[in-house]
Parts: structure tokens; sequence; C-alpha cells
């Protein structure tokens, strides 16, 4: 809805997410260079950049400014991804700073959504920063088996073709 204050994290699941977003009057909340740079084209869609430095090897704005903003909004959903997830540790990320976003997004955020292919599962990457409960909806491809998807927990599973 118009009052929706939407969260995306700087992956590419989520850059590709904001590409197909319509041009409607929401408001979306990111750290991501590629993101704001995609979506400043709009007219209806407001972004809000975080602030802070720029991290150039993940094209994303870090540092206490974006604790600042984030907790300036009230973020209703947060859409986000990461490099892998471990059924027993949970999600994992290679970048403390974008470890520490997701973490902070997870705990402000009404509904949380991850985005994340099958090749992600079962895959640990550096930094542990939620456990698979925190997540409400987990969309996937139609490649997850069903152990996979037993092992997703209780977060609700939405399968998509690829593409």
């Amino acid at each position: 809805s118009e009052t929706d204050v939407i969260a995306l994290d700087a992956s590419t699941s989520a850059y590709q997410m904001a590409r197909l977003l319509p041009d409607i009057a929401i408001h979306i909340v990111t750290n991501s260079l590629p993101i704001i740079t995609e979506l400043e084209k709009r007219e209806h869609i407001q972004v809000i950049a975080t602030g802070g430095l720029i991290d150039h090897n993940t094209q994303s704005l870090t540092g206490p400014l974006v604790d600042h903003a984030l907790d300036t909004y009230h973020i209703n959903k947060f859409f986000f991804s990461c490099r892998g997830i471990d059924f027993q540790r949970g999600l994992s990320e290679a970048w403390e700073e974008n470890a520490r976003y997701k973490q902070k997004l997870l705990t402000l955020a009404d509904r949380s959504y991850l985005l994340v292919d099958t090749s992600k599962l079962d895959v640990r990457s550096k930094i542990f920063f939620a456990k698979i409960k925190d997540v409400d909806v987990i969309f996937t491809d139609v490649h997850i088996n069903e152990d996979q998807l037993s092992q997703l927990q209780n977060a609700e599973t939405i399968t998509c073709p690829s593409t």
C-alpha cells in the first residue's frame, strides 16, 4: 500500500526484485547503490537511501548512518537474500556489514521475506546472522526437494519458476 515502507538489502536477488517493481506509490529503504540507481528512475516510488560509507566490494552503504536511518522508519516488509543456509546454524553472509544490516532489519520489520535459490541451501558462509525460524516467508525455486523443504522448519515456503 502507499503507506508501506519496504526494505531491500544489497543482494543481487533484491536488485532483480527491484527491477520488476511497478511504478506505484511505495517507499523503499535500501543500502544498495544499484537498487537506488534503478529505482530513482521511477516517478512514484520514493527511494530512501540509508546513507553511510560506500563499500566498493558490495556496492552498498555501511556504517552508523545506516543504523540511524533504519531506526527512523517503521519497516513493514524486508526482502533480502543471503550467501547460504545451513539447516542447523541458519543464514550466513560473507561480509560483516551486510550481516549486521540484515540482522537489524530482521528485528525491525513486521514481516521478512528471504529470496534464495536452491544453490544456497546447505551452504555456509563466513558469518551467521539469523536462524531460519527468524524468517517469515522463503521464496525459492522449484528445484527444492522434500528433505530440504522439511528442513526449512516453520517458515512459509513459496516456490517460484526460475527466470
